[in-house]
């Protein structure tokens, strides 16, 4: 899409996104990967290590509509900082940087299993094992920590 198209469709969403180029304790915010219902998720830069970072930053109206979300997105990154599992990303860092909430992670390159059914439609029975198989290993690991 040309700049002209682009203006005359309207500014794209991440044109009004304040996080977008923000350094955030150390994290260089690059672009939007994802969004969910607790918040966005970003590629991100860790400036002192200079590799990516998936950056999940917490929705501040959750955290107005009820201060308890942060305490639980917190501690969603603690029990997964303790988990070393190949069906688990790791978590590098997680805090609180003026009122920004985040959780600096593992950033995997590739598709979403949502994006991938999306293009494909359903999997082979043999693969969709597969997927289920990876799924309940990596809950397995979580629930013994938790």
């Amino acid at each position: 899409m040309s700049d002209l198209e682009q203006n005359e469709a309207g500014p794209s969403p991440e044109q009004f996104d304040p996080f977008l180029g923000m350094n955030i304790k150390g994290f260089q915010v690059e672009k939007l990967v994802g969004e969910g219902g607790m918040g966005r998720v970003y590629l991100a830069t860790q400036i002192s290590l200079k590799r990516p970072v998936a950056l999940k930053i917490l929705a501040s109206s959750l955290v107005k509509q009820n201060p308890a979300f942060s305490d639980r997105f917190l501690r969603e990154a603690t029990i997964a900082a303790q988990i070393a599992h190949p069906n688990i990303v790791q978590v590098y860092d997680a805090g609180n940087h003026g009122g920004i909430y985040y959780i600096a992670m593992e950033f995997i390159e590739g598709s979403s299993l949502d994006d991938v059914l999306r293009a494909e439609g359903m999997l082979p029975p043999r693969k969709a094992v597969d997927v289920i198989l990876q799924a309940a290993r990596g809950l397995n690991a979580a629930q013994k920590k938790s």
